[in-house]
């Protein structure tokens, strides 16, 4: 499939650091999962999804991926645990097969509580604040070699996550020009404008039908009443006759 970027970002950089774990793709009615990140922030198949790594002057993160869908469904959802940590966020060493080892920014460093209350004893940078749970919208494949136009890829498809404490999060899932992806709403409204479409087509064929067949009904009337009353010249000629 084509090349693909999946990026992880937040909104407010100056205090927080993020890493992502737990990615799993699943089908539109989630009878289908593949996990391509686990718990520790490493990829399990690294043939379809590389390590998260953070962009060179930021702390957004950034995987790139090979497109692909489900043999029985051509809908994908992703879904991702990104967690909050202090300052930056340390990453994970990954033991990738028939690779050097990679660094991913999945490593989770929880926080230590006191054995007898909920205070936390130190916060030190790279401490684990708060996990969110994000899903992406539904994304429908409907090949591996579509195509966007050009503002769409420049800026990526977007979607914003709000989390329980009101986290603003962003996730961007940035297509080459020659990948598209369509939302489930977006399917409903066309679906719904080609319905409307094909019923106002058969009501115009229905009216036309109508008048055609009133038409012809009146032309068959004029044609029986001028059979049935024969001319004045004809009634003439028998009341004549009749004299």
């Amino acid at each position: 499939g084509d090349s693909l970027f999946l990026k992880v970002e937040l909104a407010d950089e100056s205090v927080y650091g993020i890493f992502g774990s737990d990615l799993v793709a699943r089908s539109s009615g989630g009878s289908e999962t593949v996990l391509l990140i686990n718990d520790d922030g490493c990829p399990v198949e690294p043939t379809v999804i590389q390590a998260l790594d953070r962009l060179p002057g930021s702390k957004s993160l950034v995987a790139p991926f090979q497109a692909f869908k489900f043999a029985s469904d051509s809908a994908v959802k992703f879904q991702m645990t990104v967690s909050l940590c202090l300052d930056t966020c340390p990453p994970a060493d990954c033991d990738v097969p028939s690779s050097s080892p990679t660094q991913s920014y999945g490593k989770r460093n929880r926080l230590k509580r006191r054995s007898t209350g909920s205070q936390f004893l130190d916060l030190h940078p790279g401490d684990v604040i708060s996990d969110v749970t994000m899903e992406s919208p539904m994304f429908l494949v409907t090949n591996l070699n579509p195509s966007l136009d050009s503002e769409q890829t420049q800026s990526g498809i977007e979607q914003r996550f709000i989390s329980a404490d009101h986290t603003e999060d962003l996730v961007h899932i940035k297509l080459k020009p020659n990948g598209i992806c369509v939302t489930a709403t977006t399917i409903y409204i066309i679906g719904a404008i080609i319905a409307t479409i094909q019923v106002a087509i058969i009501c115009i064929a229905a009216v036309i039908f109508l008048y055609r067949r009133a038409d012809n009904f009146q032309t068959k009337t004029r044609s029986i009443s001028s059979k049935s009353w024969p001319s004045v010249s004809s009634r003439r000629k028998l009341v004549c006759n009749f004299s």
